[in-house]
């Protein structure tokens, strides 16, 4: 009765609060043993019991789970937790709780478009952030080799029905995408850390700077996911948390989790939530909307040839002004197409969903790009006026 799901007026789904709570307030409690963990996988994904030894009075399902942890990691784990769970639900074998979380996940089209994992090389390119496509290289063969992993637990299992690979193949890649958007990684008391999927708390949206409550397990004889306030929060106020480093800066928390913080130039923020890239002689040098890097003022004033010496140079107002016109020039650039816009991205399906979210998606990348960039050179001129 304390909490419903809802939509913002941007229609982004939401955790909302139904009455007012008080700080240090327990707003939501979740039984661990009622997530789906990663060290709880299915049967058939522990490597011994496909070969049928886990029955054997020598092994111990937990030694041999960790035994395995080298050869599968948590996100297979967890991923093949959530093929087993569709597996059964087409079997009609799930509890009401089980099918409504289920029903309650993305469109598996819609959140594979958001994440640019998925995304062909063009839209990739249209974002016009090399960290990005860096962590997409990285993320892409990491994520074959869980697909492949998951393949070959299935294949050796005789309990899985699913026969064709392509349903395999798209249904492990789904389920990679919601353990990369949804899960949480908490550490338990005797030390060992666990990666989770918990319904209701998965649905809480982040925040960099307006979150209202916190996460942390609680009860030791029954460990629980609880969220309590972290300050006085009124009824119909969304509940918002912070997603922790994987949401910084903006490029990681799209790629993590599909979206594009809001980014707004005087807001209060913390170190490395935004910022964006800037090309300085062939160098590549992150600049955030109040900072700039030793080593980038050391490098624009060689350019000028006032440089000292790598650790002498200091900010001076000509420095700051030749740095805030070459950044006002690169938060320019950064909102071109190199190619129309009009041109289609994916063989000729311009007008699919998936092709316009992961389009507006790297647009809004651009964009909050530029106006890191935008503030970043506004504050170097006023620096050089005051100095």
């Amino acid at each position: 009765d304390l909490l419903r799901l809802d939509e913002s007026p941007d229609c982004i789904r939401g955790i909302y609060l139904n009455s007012d709570v008080q700080k240090g307030d327990t707003i939501l409690s979740v039984p661990l043993k009622h997530c789906i963990r990663d060290d709880e996988p299915p049967s058939w994904m522990i490597r011994d019991s496909v070969n049928g030894s886990i029955d054997d009075e020598d092994d111990n399902e937990e030694d041999i789970l960790e035994n395995d942890d080298e050869l599968i990691g948590w996100a297979s784990r967890l991923a093949a937790s959530v093929v087993d769970l569709k597996i059964k639900a087409s079997r009609e074998s799930l509890s009401s709780a089980q099918s409504i979380w289920l029903s309650l996940l993305p469109n598996p089209s819609y959140l594979r478009a958001s994440l640019p994992v998925h995304w062909p090389e063009d839209v990739l390119e249209k974002a016009k952030c090399s960290e990005l496509e860096l962590a997409v290289d990285t993320g892409f063969f990491s994520r074959a080799n869980a697909v492949q992993n998951i393949m070959d637990r299935m294949e050796q299992s005789d309990n899985i029905a699913v026969d064709d690979f392509e349903t395999r193949k798209i249904m492990i890649e789904d389920a990679l995408d919601v353990v990369q958007t949804r899960s949480c990684r908490l550490v338990l008391e005797n030390g060992r850390p666990v990666r989770f999927l918990a319904p209701v708390f998965d649905m809480i949206n982040h925040h960099p700077t307006k979150v209202n409550a916190e996460f942390l397990v609680d009860d030791v004889d029954n460990p629980s996911l609880v969220v309590r306030a972290l300050q006085d929060v009124q009824k119909d106020e969304e509940l918002l948390i912070d997603y922790g480093e994987s949401a910084r800066p903006d490029w990681k928390c799209l790629f993590s989790y599909g979206f594009v913080p809001l980014f707004e130039a005087g807001a209060p923020a913390g170190d490395g939530d935004h910022t964006a890239e800037l090309f300085l002689e062939g160098q590549r040098f992150i600049v955030g909307p109040d900072s700039v890097s030793e080593e980038l003022v050391y490098a624009m004033a060689l350019t000028m040839s006032e440089a000292d010496s790598e650790y002498d140079t200091k900010l001076t107002p000509s420095i700051a002004l030749r740095l805030a016109q070459r950044i006002s020039e690169s938060a320019f650039y950064v909102l071109l197409d190199d190619e129309d816009s009009s041109a289609s991205s994916c063989d000729g399906n311009s007008d699919a969903p998936e092709t316009i979210i992961s389009e507006r998606l790297a647009a809004s990348l651009r964009w909050s790009q530029h106006k890191i960039l935008v503030a970043c050179s506004l504050g170097l001129r006023d620096w050089a006026v005051n100095h």
